[in-house]
């Protein structure tokens, strides 16, 4: 299992990927399959990491709402027909730039820690 100081990790190298394949904008988004199904790949990454990263952490950090990551990676896998491309960019657009704000001010927290194995 990788550690939370990995996980943290992925989940902005993930972030930071949605917003390379989105920098043209909402419009292009909306018109290109590949964009969206890439995007979404990166949406399930991130979720499955915050849905995994250790329950002290989790607790520590209570100001990211892993739960709902987390969920929203199940809905994604499990439920995809019901996806809104309109809530998508809403992701995009607010809050992963929120979530990108919280990892950054968490990383030197845990990257001064010994690595956490879950």
């Amino acid at each position: 299992m990788r550690d939370d100081r990995a996980l943290l990790h992925d989940i902005l190298e993930r972030i930071q990927l949605t917003y390379t394949f989105t920098k043209e904008g909402r419009e292009i988004f909306m018109s290109s399959r590949l964009i969206q199904e890439a995007v979404l790949r990166n949406l399930e990454i991130i979720g499955e990491a915050a849905r995994i990263v250790s329950e002290d952490l989790r607790n520590q950090h209570p100001e990211i709402p892993w739960r709902q990551i987390g969920a929203f990676r199940n809905f994604v896998i499990h439920v995809y027909w019901s996806v809104k491309l309109e809530r998508i960019w809403q992701i995009i657009d607010v809050d992963l730039p929120a979530l990108e704000n919280l990892i950054i001010q968490l990383l030197p927290e845990i990257d001064t820690d010994s690595p956490n194995e879950s």
